[in-house]
């Protein structure tokens, strides 16, 4: 597997886990004409991890930790593009901006899914980089 635009990743986080979402978002998912759901396992979080992806200098208050650390785990995915687009842009534009659910555009994931605060419903890599960053800290036996 090379990294490159054709790959992101994805979280669906423990706050929609538990308000049973994990199913619909699943569906509209693999519903995307351009995306293909390429891998997906549960990730068991921790602080270490959280600063692996975003680096020790990203601040975040403890309520947004708690929203991706509970004992079951949140589920991880690898998205692949199947046409030129960015697969980074394309599910970035599915979970829809700003990260609050409340303002996000509806028919977004998060606004559908989400609930207040950090309870968003799920993560999507920003950028290429740190879609390459998450391959390579969440699923480093894909890229062997």
């Amino acid at each position: 597997m090379s990294l490159g635009n054709n790959y992101t990743i994805g979280i669906i986080k423990c706050d929609a886990l538990r308000r049973g979402a994990y199913g619909p978002i699943m569906d509209r998912i693999a519903d995307h004409a351009y995306l293909l759901i390429y891998h997906q396992s549960v990730i068991k979080f921790t602080k270490d991890i959280f600063h692996e992806l975003h680096g020790s200098s990203y601040a975040v208050p403890d309520e947004g930790y708690a929203s991706l650390m509970q004992p079951n785990g949140c589920v991880g995915l690898v998205l692949k593009s199947t046409n030129t687009n960015s697969a980074v842009q394309m599910f970035l534009d599915m979970i829809g901006h700003p990260l609050t659910p409340r303002n996000a555009i509806p028919g977004t994931l998060r606004h559908d899914f989400g609930g207040v605060g950090w309870d968003d419903a799920v993560y999507g890599a920003p950028s290429p980089l740190m879609a390459a960053r998450g391959l390579m800290t969440l699923f480093p036996a894909l890229l062997r």
